[in-house]
């Protein structure tokens, strides 16, 4: 009996492995079709538009087609994502320390008399830096989807411990919420995880612009 349910299995497992093969190739390729026939349209309107590939581990900013900057994923989390291809946008960038321009004041003609001219080339207006773009943030995709970007913790020990105690207060404060959501019969809102590194977190808040058109990759 052992020996013909071993025969069987033997029989079936290659047509159910090539089953999931067929499957799984028709998913790329229905996303690929999606992918490049929303890239056509995007590198016709002349827009920089951003691709998040969670398989090669890369946020993609391309242009035309072309590809302009590559960002590297260290590690990725997703919760409640639909495997369904969508183009989606950026509709709100949430951080704790959140980059403001210093207030400008208006100064009487007086003082604008004894003020120092500025420096060749500038208006005298003091400009937001790469480096002033915050490294933990969450961005807001008008489809619901969050994308909770962080990177690693750096600095003296009392930084590292606030930054810890951040994330457990955002990892309760999410599953609280799907909790909630669940309890009154709606879906959780989906959620990617993503850890940068320093420099590329920054770079991420700084190029993503409310509007931009969004491809997914799952």
């Amino acid at each position: 009996m052992r020996a013909l349910l071993l025969i069987l299995w033997l029989l079936i497992f290659p047509l159910f492995s090539a089953t999931c093969a067929v499957a799984d190739d028709l998913a790329a390729l229905k996303f690929e079709n999606f992918l490049l026939s929303n890239e056509l349209q995007l590198a016709k309107a002349g827009k920089m538009y951003i691709i998040l590939d969670l398989p090669a581990s890369v946020v993609l900013f391309k242009a035309g087609g072309v590809e302009i900057k590559r960002l590297a994923i260290e590690h990725s989390r997703q919760e409640g994502l639909a495997s369904t291809p969508s183009l989606r946008k950026l509709t709100a960038k949430k951080a704790i320390n959140q980059p403001k321009r210093k207030q400008v004041v208006i100064a009487s003609e007086e003082e604008l008399r004894a003020a120092p001219a500025p420096a060749p080339g500038t208006d005298g207006l003091v400009a937001l830096e790469l480096s002033d773009m915050p490294e933990i943030y969450q961005l807001e995709l008008d489809d619901g989807l969050l994308l909770s970007v962080k990177a690693p913790p750096s600095g003296d020990f009392k930084t590292k411990v606030s930054r810890y105690w951040q994330d457990t207060i955002d990892n309760v404060k999410y599953w609280y919420q799907a909790t909630l959501r669940k309890m009154h019969g709606g879906a959780a809102s989906p959620q990617i995880v993503l850890n940068l590194s320093g420099p590329d977190a920054r770079q991420f808040y700084w190029s993503f612009d409310e509007g931009m058109p969004f491809l997914v990759k799952n």
